[in-house]
């Protein structure tokens, strides 16, 4: 019988980490929270990687929203989670500012909390939070590993799509409003032109 093997996790608390991701990644239907109905919303992930630790295998900690890429609803209400996020992070983040390109790259404190597996047999590191880094804090020496991107579903570059995971592109074209969309034109015209190969 094998043995399983131990993976170590992020340990708890605060890190310098930085912004490497913002995706833009259309409508989609999300169910509704405590049984109410399902609507379309615009959705947008966010990644953060941790500066000061690196996991078992040298590859750097990333940390998504919720998951694989995230379900933010973009709402820029002063409640929305993507105010929540830029205004703890970025403390000149005005409200309603849908121009979130430059803070790309940027860095910031990134919270992480211990959570039990439900059987309590494992531990998992989750995202907690995200806050500003201070401005009495050098900044740290350590770069990212992976790369910085900015995906705009609404203002589409081949260039960003190229740097997309495949999970984030396949989620991507399931949105409400892909069909007619740019993204949907700047693909068509890529594949007719490489079918003429």
């Amino acid at each position: 019988m094998s043995e399983q093997k131990e993976y170590t996790i992020a340990r708890e608390g605060s890190h310098p980490a930085v912004l490497t991701r913002i995706v833009r990644l259309g409508m989609h239907n999300i169910p509704g929270y405590q049984g109410a109905p399902a609507s379309d919303k615009p959705q947008i992930g966010f990644t953060w990687e941790l500066l000061d630790e690196k996991r078992d295998d040298d590859k750097p900690w990333e940390v998504r929203t919720f998951g694989m890429v995230g379900n933010i609803n973009e709402y820029y209400s002063e409640k929305g989670k993507l105010t929540k996020f830029m205004t703890g992070s970025f403390p000149e983040y005005k409200l309603g500012n849908k121009n979130l390109e430059p803070y790309v790259g940027r860095n910031v404190i990134v919270n992480m909390i211990h959570k039990p597996s439900k059987d309590g047999t494992k531990m998992y590191a989750n995202f907690g939070s995200v806050q500003a880094f201070p401005d009495f804090m050098p900044t740290p020496d350590d770069k990212p590993m992976g790369d910085i991107v900015f995906f705009d579903f609404y203002k589409p570059t081949r260039q960003a799509w190229d740097k997309l995971s495949t999970p984030e592109q396949e989620y991507i074209l399931q949105a409400r409003d892909y069909n007619g969309s740019k993204l949907a034109d700047m693909l068509g015209a890529e594949h007719a032109e490489s079918d003429d190969y």
